[in-house]
């Protein structure tokens, strides 16, 4: 089974299909895969959430995490200049361009190697 992903940057769409086993794969990302998912890919499936805007809660709920573990991974993704904080009425995270092309940095990696 193949899993199809997409990357949305500014005006373009960036396919990337994995093997089920990908470590980037949807099932990883959402931590559904029986394996444990390391830091690399739970940041990613933040940035990956992140890329049209979302708030805490989305945030949480898309990435399989809960409230007190995304906590460190928001602030490490905002400090590297990944994430851009939105103070409005809703505080929102959003993908910087420095963070999209971290992701597709690690899709291109993950295609070259495979597993």
């Amino acid at each position: 089974m193949v899993v199809l992903i997409l990357i949305i940057r500014q005006d373009k769409f960036i396919k990337a299909q994995y093997p089920k086993q990908s470590c980037f794969s949807e099932a990883n990302l959402l931590g559904y895969d029986n394996m444990r998912r390391d830091k690399i890919q739970i940041m990613a499936a933040i940035l990956n959430v992140c890329m049209s805007g979302a708030n805490k809660t989305r945030v949480v709920y898309q990435s399989n995490l809960n409230f007190k573990t995304v906590n460190p991974y928001l602030d490490t993704l905002v400090g590297n200049g990944l994430l851009d904080v939105k103070h409005g009425p809703r505080i929102l995270y959003e993908t910087t361009e420095k963070g999209t092309d971290l992701l597709e940095s690690l899709v291109n990696i993950e295609e070259t190697l495979g597993e």
